[in-house]
C-alpha cells in the first residue's frame, strides 16, 4: 500500500514537473516568437553609441599611420559596459602612441554607462606585433590616471 501511495506522490510529482516544464516552454516561445517576428520601427532599440561609435572610427581611420578601426560597444550581464576598439596600424607607426589616442576618444567621449576600455592596437608586419590595454573605471587608481592624463570626462 505504501508502493501505491508512494507511486502515486511520484505521479503527481511527475505531472507538476511535466506542467511547470510544459508552462515553461511555452512562455518561452511566446517571449522568442514576438523577438524572433519582425519588429516594428518602434519596438527596435536603437543603438544611442553608434553615432559617438563610428566618430572615433572614422577620426582613428583618417590618421595616416592607421590602416583601420573598429569600435564596439556592449552592455550585457556577461560584457557590462565596455567599449572596445580595435586598430590595425600601417608599418613603422606608434602603437603605444595610437593606443593612447584610441583611450583617449573614447575617455572624451559621450558614450554611458563605460565601466571598461579595451584597446588593442595592431601591427601586421611580419612579426606581428601589438599592445592590449584594459581601464577598469571602477578601479579608483585606474579611473584617476586616465583623468589626470586626459581631464575629467563630459557630462
Amino acid at each position: 500500500m505504501n508502493q501505491v501511495t508512494s507511486s502515486g506522490g511520484v505521479r503527481r510529482r511527475g505531472v507538476r514537473t511535466l506542467a511547470l516544464a510544459l508552462g515553461v516552454l511555452a512562455l518561452a516561445g511566446c517571449t522568442s516568437g514576438a523577438a524572433g517576428g519582425t519588429p516594428s520601427a518602434s519596438s527596435t532599440p536603437e543603438d544611442p553609441t553608434a553615432g559617438t561609435r563610428a566618430d572615433i572610427e572614422r577620426e582613428l581611420a583618417d590618421r595616416d599611420d592607421v590602416a583601420d578601426a573598429e569600435v564596439l560597444y556592449r552592455d550585457d550581464v556577461t560584457v557590462p559596459s565596455t567599449v572596445a576598439v580595435d586598430v590595425t596600424i600601417e608599418p613603422g607607426a606608434d602603437v603605444a602612441a595610437l593606443a593612447d589616442e584610441a583611450l583617449r576618444l573614447v575617455w572624451l567621449s559621450d558614450i554611458e554607462p563605460l565601466t571598461t576600455i579595451q584597446v588593442e592596437v595592431i601591427n601586421p608586419s611580419d612579426p606581428m606585433q601589438g599592445l592590449s590595454r584594459a581601464v577598469r573605471l571602477l578601479d579608483d587608481a585606474e579611473r584617476a590616471a586616465v583623468e589626470d592624463r586626459f581631464g575629467p570626462r563630459p557630462g
